[in-house]
């Protein structure tokens, strides 16, 4: 192996491990900062706020089509 293999091959193992270092620094300075506003207690509040607001939307748009699958029934019915 000569000087010039050896450079290369570090400056290409540098290269790829300086990428895969910075987006992972990047990575966790985002979650920090993400929950920066007061911890991992509040993130998780917030998180279970918006999945409950997501479960009533849903168990609304059920009962609509519930709702909606009875009416249909009864008009049927009274023909």
């Amino acid at each position: 192996m000569n000087i010039k293999t050896v450079s290369r091959n570090a400056l290409d193992f540098a290269r790829s491990t300086a990428g895969k270092v910075s987006a992972g620094t990047a990575g966790l300075m985002a979650s920090g900062f993400a929950m920066a506003g007061g911890g991992p207690a509040e993130a998780i509040t917030s998180e279970i706020t918006s999945g409950k607001t997501s479960v009533n939307g849903i168990l609304v748009l059920l009962a609509s089509v519930l709702g909606l699958f009875l009416l249909w029934s009864m008009i049927k019915r009274a023909k």
